[in-house]
């Protein structure tokens, strides 16, 4: 036992039992079995090196990427011999330590002119996810490659929180559409986008999520256009975002609109 605390750096608890019970049995578990593990080596086991002095140096350990696992080397080599003192780098000009309100353009502006009583939070969003289906295609791409499947779009499912006008923090509403090509009213949502006849259920939401980012925009924005605020609406692809927004490249990449600041490119797409 203690060869083994030794070896691994542990801490072992021993408690003692009541004398009376001495020579007694019983049943600890409940007749349930119990299982117990110690990982002896967690990086091995995750995949993660971590710099055991500092904690924020952090790479993924690799058997083929050799110059990252030299430059983790070299990082604990150096951080080792490193006090890990806090401190604090001040600013040439006098200023008040408060990132919190300083990267912040909103609480910054109305902390200065004293309109903090105008702060709303800012609360409106979309999401969306596919619902898809795997259809065999066994095509053979070249000699050696062959596409076995591919996944086809049967449906989006989309949510559009709308945040309050005024300065509290209640919900205006909350909106949950189903998009898919079999819904009665399909061809009346085309006609209303202005869509043309064979357009797919995935031209039909972005064209709403378009208008109703425009309507969340309004929502946001204050009264006095000289307060800041972020602009940006954002569309969050539900479980697998960066999986979901291949699926509507076609669909962006058409006559109907434009991208005129696209983010990321067509290998890592971000959203």
């Amino acid at each position: 036992m203690t060869k083994f605390i030794d070896t691994f750096n542990l801490v072992v608890n021993i408690y003692t039992y009541h004398e009376e019970l001495e020579g007694k049995t019983g049943q600890y578990s409940d007749g349930t079995e119990q299982h117990v593990m110690y990982v002896s080596n967690i990086e091995r086991l995750t995949g993660v090196l971590i710099c055991p002095y500092c904690h924020d140096y952090v790479t993924i350990l690799s058997d083929t990427n050799k110059r990252a696992n030299e430059y983790f080397n070299t990082h604990v080599e150096k951080c080792k011999s490193s006090t890990h003192e806090p401190s604090i780098l001040l600013h040439d000009v006098p200023m008040p330590i408060c990132p919190a309100v300083l990267n912040h353009p909103t609480i910054e502006y109305l902390m200065a002119m004293g309109q903090m009583n105008q702060f709303k939070a800012q609360r409106g969003f979309i999401t969306y996810d596919f619902e898809t289906v795997s259809d065999q295609v066994m095509k053979e791409i070249t000699d050696q490659t062959t596409l076995l499947s591919q996944l086809s779009k049967l449906s989006i499912a989309s949510t559009e929180v709308f945040p309050n006008q005024d300065k509290s923090y209640e919900l205006v509403k909350r909106c949950y559409i189903l998009f898919d090509e079999l819904s009665e009213n399909y061809q009346e949502q085309l006609d209303r986008y202005e869509l043309p006849p064979n357009s797919s259920f995935a031209h039909l939401w972005l064209a709403q999520t378009f208008e109703s980012a425009e309507e969340i925009y309004q929502c946001m924005k204050y009264s006095d256009e000289n307060i800041p605020f972020d602009k940006c609406i954002k569309v969050l692809g539900w479980n697998s975002s960066r999986f979901d927004i291949a699926l509507l490249w076609d669909a962006l990449d058409c006559e109907l609109w434009t991208m005129g600041v696209p983010i990321g490119s067509l290998n890592n797409t971000k959203s």
